[in-house]
């Protein structure tokens, strides 16, 4: 797992990848802090029939956030990530391919595809509020 922490902020941790096949196998690996407004782990190499956490649903509670957070997963093909920091420089680029999972917290990111086609799920906590609203270009 590659975690990135801000040059601005230097103990806050603004962007995860977790590549396809890392991870503590028969375990569920969590790869960021509980308080993040989106959560997201890897179950890596459960056998078939495997049970874990029992049936349930989630209880209702208010949760306020003040951010959006995402995570991508490429299912298909590969994509060019820039990461920037919290003052809008870039801070990395990474190839992401199919398996990988990326999730943002902070900063800001680009994709770029990079095979003939890709395919990738993009998960978010919302609600939506629109472009206008909910995003801020980074010139560059």
């Amino acid at each position: 797992m590659l975690k990135i922490y801000s040059k601005v902020k230097t103990e806050q941790l603004i962007h995860v990848i977790w590549r396809r096949g890392e991870g503590e196998e028969r375990k569920m690996n969590f790869m960021v802090p509980d308080e993040e407004c989106l959560q997201a782990a890897a179950g890596v190499k459960f056998p078939h029939g495997h049970t874990f956490s029992g049936a349930h649903r989630h209880l209702p509670h208010q949760r306020i956030t003040q951010k959006t957070q995402e995570a991508f997963i490429v299912t298909d093909g590969s994509v060019e990530l820039t990461m920037y920091d919290l003052d809008n420089k870039i801070i990395g680029k990474e190839i992401l391919n199919a398996g990988d999972c990326y999730v943002y917290l902070d900063g800001g990111h680009a994709l770029k595809i990079l095979s003939k086609e890709a395919f990738f799920y993009e998960i978010k906590n919302g609600p939506y509020l629109g472009r206008d609203k909910d995003k801020e270009f980074i010139a560059g």
